[in-house]
């Protein structure tokens, strides 16, 4: 996985024809007993051949740290 500018991501992946979505997870911030941080954020994104590219997220109040 490299990223090519700030916002754009290209990864080589095996049985790309089977992706249908891509997507960003928070990892878990479990402090009581819910966790309130739990986020996805779907992305778009292109497929061709064995590479996958897609745009993360410009805006940090939408992809706040501990995204992966």
């Amino acid at each position: 996985m490299r990223s090519t500018s700030a916002k754009a991501l290209v990864m080589s992946v095996a049985g790309s024809n089977a992706i249908d979505r891509a997507a960003l997870i928070k990892t878990s911030a479990v402090t009581h007993s819910f966790n309130v941080e739990q986020r996805i954020i779907e992305l778009d994104f292109s497929v061709s051949g064995g590479t996958l590219s897609t745009t993360l997220p410009t805006n940090n109040t939408l992809a706040t740290p501990g995204h992966c």
